[in-house]
């Protein structure tokens, strides 16, 4: 009988058979023990429906729920209270289920929201025009980079990236750059950082994965004397809500990760990516670019545009190798815009940054920790010579406190640092939980 997941037929399969020597497959492989071939599978007795749902319950119940509120983890991957709305639009079937939208006569609402995506990140960032979404903030790195080196005029391919990364970008970076050749170099924050005139341009977090925010004025002057391009990172851009913008510091390409606008964080994902830019450079921008037109009644419509630039047209040309976008992670974050507002979104933004205030104040009245100078937004960075945060984080763990990052489980370097933060659910008496919880660990050792 032909099994129908075999491409070839019966008669093709006798003719292989043939070409070597033997009469069936039965025959090629007599000499393994069947017992290996026709292995006996160790499966139970089969179960009811009931009796399935109550072993898969017991199964789940092992897990370890992390409670928003008692969590403490950060490092771009925020806890956001998403208003029921988005999830409701995001999950109707005309939007779950759509592609890449190809025919505009028939995308008309996919459309204007990837249209709505980009006005609002190219307002957040301070810059002129959005693309429609990249995989994520680290793909939208190297992408940037990319894009810089076509519109460079210098002949180096040096970028210097300054300050925190991320540790998963700067992998994802290191494996674009395989294909790539370009030089790149890592610096720590410091404004006597002398450029070389050979640099095609920098890379500055902000704010850095440590939650940094770092004034880079200077920095910045100092590159635009020597025509030293300007890449902006923004991995948290609800900063950007009481911070200066990207655009308003002079950034030509502004880079991002928006996972915690609208969307959960999901084991770590799906992200969202997101690049800005200025008009000038809108040839060289990956990715798709929704634009407003008018169709042949004069009525408004909207269109996929400069498609010119992409893969399934212009091939090994093209600007990308990304040939698609992250259309429903992006309407999430419209739809969360859209529900917060601009005054909504200032607000959540100054929130935040007040708790994150309390966190620093609170976590120095323990001696033992040194904790950064820096200006922090949501994320706070810990230090300490004395303490083992992994033995810190499991003690938080028994006390129904899920700890920070310790950081020398991304990166060896980060020896001795840990990542805290604090989401839209911390309140006043959570902090003061952890900062308790942290004393009583200490004074046990």
């Amino acid at each position: 009988m032909q099994n129908p997941l075999f491409p070839n037929n019966n008669q093709e399969q006798q003719a292989i058979l043939n070409s070597i020597g033997v009469k069936s497959f039965d025959e090629l492989i007599c000499d393994l023990p069947k017992s290996k071939v026709y292995p006996e599978l160790k499966i139970a007795d089969g179960l009811s429906e009931k009796q399935i749902s109550t072993e898969l319950s017991n199964i789940i119940s092992k897990n370890k729920t992390i409670i928003p509120r008692r969590s403490f983890l950060g490092g771009g991957v925020y806890y956001r209270y998403v208003p029921s709305i988005v999830d409701y639009i995001s999950g109707r079937s005309e939007f779950y289920t759509a592609y890449t939208p190809y025919q505009p006569e028939m995308s008309q609402g996919t459309l204007i929201a990837i249209f709505e995506f980009q006005t609002y990140m190219a307002e957040l960032t301070g810059m002129e025009i959005s693309n429609a979404s990249l995989y994520d903030g680290a793909t939208a790195l190297a992408e940037s980079i990319i894009m810089s080196s076509r519109i460079s005029s210098k002949e180096s391919k040096t970028f210097l990236i300054i300050g925190a990364i991320p540790p998963q970008y700067k992998k994802v970076l290191d494996s674009y750059n395989q294909g790539l050749n370009f030089t790149i170099k890592y610096i720590e924050d410091d404004d006597n950082i002398e450029l070389d005139d050979s640099l095609s341009s920098i890379v500055l977090f902000y704010p850095n994965y440590f939650g940094q925010v770092m004034d880079y004025e200077k920095i910045i002057s100092k590159a635009k004397q020597k025509g030293i391009g300007i890449i902006m990172g923004v991995i948290n851009p609800l900063a950007l809500g009481i911070f200066k913008t990207p655009g308003e510091f002079g950034a030509d390409i502004v880079f991002g990760e928006a996972i915690s606008l609208g969307s959960y964080p999901s084991f770590g994902g799906p992200a969202l990516g997101f690049i800005t830019t200025r008009k000038d450079f809108i040839r060289h921008i990956p990715g798709r670019i929704v634009g407003e037109t008018n169709d042949k009644d004069g009525k408004i419509g909207y269109v996929l545009t400069f498609q010119t630039r992409e893969q399934h047209i212009r091939r090994e040309r093209a600007t990308s190798n990304i040939c698609s976008n992250q259309g429903l992670m992006a309407l999430r974050t419209t739809l969360y815009l859209s529900s917060l507002g601009k005054e909504g979104f200032e607000e959540l933004a100054y929130d935040i940054y007040e708790k994150t205030r309390l966190l620093k104040k609170s976590l120095a009245t323990i001696k033992e920790f040194v904790i950064d100078k820096n200006i922090s937004f949501q994320d706070v960075l810990v230090s300490s010579e004395s303490i083992s945060f992994d033995e810190l984080n499991q003690f938080l763990s028994e006390q129904n406190i899920h700890g920070g990052i310790v950081l020398s489980h991304q990166d060896a370097y980060l020896d001795q640092l840990y990542l805290i933060s604090v989401n839209d659910f911390t309140t006043t008496e959570d902090i003061n939980d952890l900062v308790v919880a942290m004393k009583e660990f200490i004074s046990e050792k």
